[in-house]
């Protein structure tokens, strides 16, 4: 438990223990991790500018310049003029295996404390935004999601109810049957168009004659007996009898 406690003030890339500093994003897959500003900022280098860390919205800007490594795209009046590689251009994190956006420094005081300068700023603003946009579409992904499901439950719910209804009239029709033939457990049947339904010791079987119309009866009971046995499963109705 307390391992699991650590693990949620840690990066889930680098690692690094900074519970102040790190970000809640959705991941690709359905979950979500908490990432500090260095690693949210590489992970997602096509949402932001890496030299003046404004973020993108639609559309991209018109003038340009694209990571020849990577999905970075910078402002060209952004790119300054003695920056080392222009052509083909490569953005910061790609040009140095050790970059990191985030860069705050350790004061001399007494408890030690960090400083963050102004580049360093303009990059936790810009993973913060990034971490919010990120959240809210999850958040809207997630209402959807849920209205889907309980559509899902309304649907099943009501097949499972017509499935009863099904199984009452079955019942009460196997129950007329029995009577009037007298009960018993010898072979005993009831033609009802091209089906023949047949009960032998009180258990309902069925068999059709070769028609169109006999087979979608008999499907129809199957499906009955597919819901039914589905209601069983999902309401606990352990005294439901199926055919």
């Amino acid at each position: 438990m307390k391992r699991e406690r650590d693990h949620q003030f840690e990066c889930g890339i680098c690692g690094a223990e900074d519970r102040y500093l790190l970000h809640n994003v959705r991941h690709r897959t359905p979950s979500y991790r908490r990432l500090c500003t260095n690693c949210l900022l590489k992970d997602h280098r096509g949402l932001f500018c890496p030299f003046c860390f404004s973020v993108y919205e639609e559309p991209l800007p018109i003038d340009r310049s694209m990571c020849n490594k990577c999905p970075s795209i910078s402002h060209k009046p952004c790119i300054p003029s003695n920056y080392p590689h222009h052509t083909p251009f490569i953005c910061p994190s790609c040009s140095s295996p050790n970059f990191s956006f985030f860069n705050p420094t350790t004061n001399g005081d007494s408890p030690p404390g960090r400083i963050i300068d102004r580049d360093s700023a303009r990059a936790l603003v810009a993973a913060a935004k990034i971490a919010a946009v990120s959240m809210t579409k999850a958040a809207a992904m997630a209402k959807v999601e849920a209205e889907k499901r309980v559509k899902e439950a309304t649907y099943a719910k009501k097949r499972a109810r017509e499935a009863l209804e099904r199984l009452a009239y079955l019942a009460a029709k196997e129950k007329e049957i029995m009577e009037g033939k007298g009960g018993g457990n010898c072979l005993k049947s009831w033609k009802r168009e091209d089906i023949v339904i047949i009960f032998i010791g009180g258990v309902l079987w069925l068999t059709a004659k070769v028609s169109a119309e006999g087979w979608d009866f008999l499907e129809e009971m199957m499906a009955a007996r597919e819901l039914i046995l589905q209601s069983r499963k999902r309401y606990s109705l352990k005294r439901v009898r199926t055919l």
